[in-house]
């Protein structure tokens, strides 16, 4: 799960699916760009007076409705999962803890301020990521026909390479690697967390990625 690519997944028919998050997060920076202007004009009102208590109602009431854009996108999301991972006949979907990694690379920030300052936009980017959210709706959608869903860590499945083992942080839409393995950089993601909870190890599948098929939400 991620910004750009809310859902990716593999399946061991040979099928990957992504669902674009797009929308999402321009219902965010929109959201973000609004709190900001009306921010700064109640910063220069005195506090309880009209124009502030006008400005604070704008504030929820924005809130309120990227709120719930969020939610309906989210929930459509999940739902385009869901139908896949069912067409496929999956029976256990893997989930990689997100936010495991969130809190173990705010750690590791905290030891490095070059590094704090460098990653502070992508910190933002992950607080305001509803993984929370997202993991519920396919929790319930998923146990509905019969799925169950597990988290693991999903550290490095980003970064290494199934075939040689070197890590590599991807760049761009593709994973690309210097012994010539390849891939869509959230599929492969999502193919390295399958092999960790198959082999509890990332290494090479004994089948390929023959089709990847892409949705956004409304499609």
């Amino acid at each position: 799960m991620g910004e750009i690519h809310g859902i990716a997944a593999v399946a061991d028919t040979g099928e990957a699916l992504v669902v674009t998050s797009r929308k999402l997060r321009s219902v965010k920076r929109l959201r973000n760009k609004k709190f900001k202007e009306i921010y700064q004009k109640r910063s220069r009102c005195k506090k309880g007076s009209r124009k502030w208590k006008k400005y604070t109602c704008a504030i929820a009431r924005i809130g309120s409705k990227t709120d719930n854009q969020q939610r309906d996108i989210l929930h459509k999301m999940s739902h385009k999962f869901v139908a896949w991972a069912n067409d496929q006949g999956v029976k256990t979907t893997v989930v990689g803890d997100v936010e495991g990694v969130q809190r173990n690379t705010s750690r590791r920030n905290k030891k490095n301020l070059k590094q704090k300052r460098h990653s502070r936009g992508l910190n933002q980017k992950m607080s305001q990521w509803p993984f929370g959210l997202l993991l519920a709706y396919l929790t319930y959608k998923l146990a509905a026909l019969g799925i169950d869903l597990i988290k693991i860590d999903e550290s490095y499945t980003t970064q290494t390479c199934p075939v040689c083992g070197r890590k590599k942080k991807p760049s761009g839409r593709m994973y690309q690697c210097h012994c010539g393995y390849t891939c869509h950089r959230d599929v492969h993601g999502a193919r390295n967390i399958y092999a960790k909870h198959k082999y509890g190890e990332i290494r090479a599948l004994d089948w390929s990625i023959e089709n990847i098929k892409y949705l956004r939400p409304a499609s």
